[in-house]
């Protein structure tokens, strides 16, 4: 391993770290780092984008209610816009 590591220019210890990591991945364990193994780097961009959209859910949550009949108008104003009926 050291040669790897010193054909690569990077430390001993950063090798068996990133070796370790790629390990505990193929086990199926997801790190706190930026995954190695691809189904692990896709397991990371969904819990980020649940993540996402969790805050965005609470943001929505925590709107002030609007006016139905207002919505009702503007959507039916915005189909009747696109139709060229205005």
């Amino acid at each position: 391993m050291s040669q790897a590591a010193n054909a690569m220019q990077v430390g001993l210890s950063s090798m068996q770290r990133w070796t370790s990591q790629y390990k505990l991945e193929l086990l199926g364990v997801t790190p706190q780092a930026r995954a190695l193994v691809p189904e692990q780097q896709r397991i990371q961009a969904l819990e980020a984008e649940n993540r996402q959209l969790k805050k965005d859910n609470d943001l929505l949550k925590n709107l002030p209610p609007s006016s139905p009949s207002k919505c009702k108008r503007a959507t039916s104003r915005r189909a009747q816009t696109e139709e060229g009926v205005f």
